[in-house]
């Protein structure tokens, strides 16, 4: 079948320059992005194409013409591709992108499926609008404009701090082309995977956040045809393993095995700082016996693994170089199938030497272009594993005492209540979780019930998670709206010293009447179980996380618990991951709370948590029944 195989976006500024190359690390015409920079984007196609070009950008109508894309000497001749120009506002007098499809198809094929779409973000006004496309991918109605609130409302939990990460970065530094993958909620209810470039611009004295998204699972960006983008894909849920790992030992493990098994790598070798002075190395497979590899070298020897780690400096080597370079062999033991080498430093958050990465490839040129950064963002993870699990094993004792405090719910809890909960901290993650829950008397005969969930897990969640437990139960004392609660703790979060976000349901309970009043921040929905057999998931409107952005409200919900009904709380854990989606994962949950009120309710907490194994991740899992006696 004919299809688009590649899609490049230039960003062009009303002279016609070149301002921005989207993905950053593509190619056009065989020129790396930095070498098209700033220049008229005409010039960059064959004489019988510039003037076509330069008619597109004068009057960008969105409409697809062939052209042809110069190209370099080594690259091959001319490069036939369809082009076209589209605004990024109506309004907006910067210039417009201009899109190359690099591929064959018809025309009209083309046009259908092109899923690039544009948007723009004024950074003061704090407004996102898209385009028709873009709307497509997203998944909402129409090209139009959202609040940065309404746009994070509908974006993961646990994407949002990349997103905020992306406008802080381009925000700092204009002209730079940035680049986040994130989950976006269409109006569907439909969670998709999308991959977004973006970049800065002042515009008219006003800050804006020019981007173009595309569908990660399929389309002209990262198609089946392209190996890179497919790497990336493989490795962005892995990579979490490594925030997670508990001990040095496990992260080499990972860049041994379970890495470049991802990245179809021939074969991988880790070598890791011991004291100062050497490197310790460590290989798979391993070499044959009777080999004389060395299994520890000095940090200054001139053997590639050993410059790389010592310089933070990574270096892509064919076999022949890399012989050339270490006649003996050296640290690195080629396999028959291997023809080039990548290998990348391991440094701690502040650069400082850990060790360095080496993957073999059966293809003279190493990795796919596309790949490079989802496998240098690996090493990356990697390097700040190593050094958070050479150093903090005091730390970690000390959330594990805060986990300790967190998993107990009163022992009686509430006349009219029947109470238990079932909670699993993520198995890499030494019995520490970001999970909470608690179960509040208000003294007055009604409780406030509360699941929260820490963006994270580990030892960086588990002193946050119990700080929020005691500040929730603080708030809940002194306000009957859970909702005032949440807003409480969101204006606290925003004070915090250091980045910290969570999505909690919050509601408060009258066990003698079974009225409830409900808020949510981010947060699955609860499920109540009727004595009759059936569940409903409660449709609450829920406010973004916590800790996100100041000012937000929380609105309660009412919600009746009738005589003998089951509330089920749960965090994403349980009902949520690359394996599963959240309606298929609510629905299951639901299936197994319609047994209720025939079985006995701990037996019924059993059978609930054994659902977080079938969600494809190891995260936190938390559910809490609270059933209203007959």
């Amino acid at each position: 079948m004919d299809r688009v195989v590649q899609a490049v976006s230039l960003l062009v500024d009303r002279q016609g320059r070149v301002v921005a190359v989207c993905p950053r690390d593509t190619t056009v015409g065989g020129q790396p992005a930095r070498r098209v920079l700033g220049r008229p984007a005409p010039e960059l196609f064959g004489p019988a194409s510039a003037d076509k070009v330069a008619d597109l950008l004068a009057a960008p109508d969105g409409g697809l013409v062939p052209a042809l894309l110069a190209t370099t000497a080594e690259s091959g001749p001319a490069q036939s591709v369809w082009v076209r120009a589209r605004p990024l506002l109506a309004e907006d007098p910067s210039g417009p992108v201009l899109e190359l499809l690099i591929g064959t198809g018809p025309r009209e094929w083309l046009l259908e499926r092109t899923p690039l779409g544009l948007w723009c973000a004024d950074l003061v006004a704090g407004v996102n609008q898209r385009d028709e496309s873009a709307a497509a991918l997203y998944g909402v109605s129409g090209a139009g404009a959202l609040t940065t609130t309404e746009f994070l409302t509908r974006v993961h939990p646990d994407d949002v701090p990349d997103l905020l990460s992306l406008q802080l970065d381009a925000a700092e530094h204009p002209g730079r082309v940035v680049q986040a993958h994130f989950r976006f909620q269409g109006e569907d209810g439909g969670w998709r995977w999308l991959l977004t470039w973006a970049c800065s611009f002042t515009v008219l004295g006003r800050p804006l956040l020019v981007g173009v998204s595309a569908a990660l699972d399929g389309g002209p960006v990262g198609g089946a045809s392209d190996e890179g983008h497919r790497i990336a894909r493989r490795v962005r849920r892995p990579a979490e393993e490594l925030l997670l790992a508990p001990s040095q030992e496990r992260v080499a493990e990972l860049l041994l095995e379970r890495f470049p098994a991802l990245i179809g790598a021939t074969q991988a070798t880790v070598g890791l700082l011991e004291g100062t002075r050497r490197l310790r190395i460590e290989r798979r497979p391993e070499p044959p016996s009777g080999h004389d590899a060395p299994w520890v070298v000095p940090l200054d020897a001139a053997l590639p693994l050993a410059v790389v780690a010592r310089t933070g400096r990574p270096t892509y080597l064919s076999r022949e170089q890399y012989l050339a370079l270490a006649p003996t062999g050296g640290t690195l033991v080629a396999e028959p199938r291997t023809r080039s080498w990548s290998i990348l430093p391991l440094t701690d958050p502040g650069g400082a030497p850990i060790g360095a990465w080496a993957l073999g490839h059966d293809g003279p040129d190493g990795l796919a272009t596309t790949a490079v950064a989802a496998v240098r963002e690996v090493a990356r993870l990697a390097g700040q594993a190593l050094a958070r699990t050479g150093r903090t094993q005091p730390y970690l004792d000390l959330a594990g005492a805060f986990q300790a405090g967190a998993a107990q719910l009163p022992p009686d809890a509430v006349d009219g209540l029947a109470v238990t909960v079932r909670h699993q901290p993520s198995q890499d993650a030494l019995g520490l979780g970001g999970d909470w829950y608690d179960l509040i008397d208000l003294r007055d005969g009604t409780v406030m019930v509360c699941v929260g969930d820490v963006q994270g897990h580990g030892a960086n969640a588990a002193p946050l998670m119990a700080r929020l437990r005691t500040l929730v139960r603080a708030y809940a004392l002194g306000s009957p709206d859970p909702g005032e609660v949440l807003g409480l703790v969101n204006e606290f979060l925003d004070r915090f010293p250091v980045t910290a976000t969570a999505t909690c349901t919050l509601l408060r309970l009258d066990p003698r009447t079974g009225a409830a009043l409900v808020a949510r921040a981010a947060h699955p929905p609860l499920l109540v179980a009727g004595p009759d057999g059936s569940v409903r998931a409660e449709s609450i409107a829920g406010g973004i996380p916590l800790g996100v952005l100041p000012g937000q409200s929380y609105p309660a919900v009412p919600v009746d618990l009738p005589p003998g009904a089951l509330l089920a709380l749960c965090t994403d854990g349980l009902v949520e991951g690359p394996d599963l989606p959240l309606e298929e994962g609510l629905a299951r949950l639901g299936g197994l709370l319609a047994a209720w009120p025939g079985e006995d309710l701990e037996q019924l907490a059993d059978r609930l948590l054994p659902l977080a194994a079938q969600t494809g991740h190891q995260d936190d899992a938390t559910v809490l029944l609270v059933a209203r006696q007959p």
